[in-house]
């Protein structure tokens, strides 16, 4: 299985972290290497799968004082890598041991993160694109940047969601809300600054151009995106949903209508009753 079959997840805050854009990629990789062996660790665990066997599988790859077959910890590395694909080695990160440390570091900014400002949305992004970023071969880290900003507000979802330009500023920072972005650019380390909303259009242009996603501008103040509905599902759920609404606002009118001018007659009865 390689790389180009799987995604890495991470929480947003990830994209605030880190010195410069590879120093940030090459501690997104062995924390997402973690993350995915923890759960594949865990479901091996409930299954009552043999622990010694597990460990004892991975044993010829690193060095004895790179990695312990009978430490969790260890295994979840070498499962996570095992299931992205992912060669550690080609990471400088020539061990579990290693890898684990990068992951502590980087648990420690986004629990600190998240202590101040609270759960950060997930990202799942196909680690093929993180590869491109890396060997500086193809997709660039604005676009990358720009599609885990946009994922980040999509997530899973089967159905167009509007997102805003603004939205996309902060986010791609690693920020959720304006309020985020204004407590924590200070204190960034990469001396990043938000895109202009020009810049931003630009870039999610060629994006949909290079058809990483599907979008539809309902009118100048909106426009949906969707990373799993193809542009005529698209144009299809849009146009359904609001011309569902103008319909049912126009039943609506006819509904209170037909009720005032029956309650008018009404009235109007009552009174020609009692002058009678």
């Amino acid at each position: 299985m390689s790389a180009t079959d799987n995604y890495f997840h991470f929480p947003l805050c990830l994209l605030a972290m880190g010195r410069n854009e590879i120093e940030r990629i090459n501690s997104l990789i062995p924390f997402a290497v973690v993350e995915a062996g923890n759960k594949m660790l865990e479901k091996r665990i409930n299954n009552r799968q043999d622990m010694s066997t597990l460990g004892a599988d991975y044993e010829e790859k690193w060095a004895e004082d790179e990695y312990d077959p009978d430490d969790e910890d260890h295994i979840a590395v070498a499962l996570g890598a095992d299931v992205l694909g992912v060669n550690l080695g080609s990471l400088r990160l020539a061990s579990p041991r290693e890898a684990l440390e990068t992951w502590q570091v980087v648990c420690k900014f986004r629990n600190q993160f998240e202590a101040k400002h609270g759960g950060s949305p997930e990202v799942r992004i196909k680690a093929e694109y993180v590869w491109e970023v890396r060997s500086k071969k193809g997709m660039s880290y604005r676009e990358l940047a720009i599609l885990c900003a946009m994922l980040s507000v999509t997530g899973d979802k089967e159905y167009p969601v509007r997102i805003t330009r603004e939205q996309i500023q902060r986010r791609m920072l690693g920020y959720k809300t304006a309020v985020v972005m204004q407590a924590e650019l200070k204190n960034r380390t990469d001396g990043s600054k938000p895109l202009t909303v020009r810049q931003i259009g630009y870039t999610v242009d060629k994006l949909k151009e290079r058809k990483f996603f599907a979008r539809v501008r309902a009118n100048k103040r909106q426009t949906y995106f969707s990373f799993r509905l193809t542009q005529e599902q698209m144009e299809d759920a849009i146009f359904k949903s609001k011309t569902r609404k103008q319909i049912s606002k126009a039943n609506s009118k006819k509904r209170d209508d037909a009720f005032m001018a029956r309650l008018k007659a009404a009235m109007v009865a009552a009174k020609r009753s009692t002058q009678a």
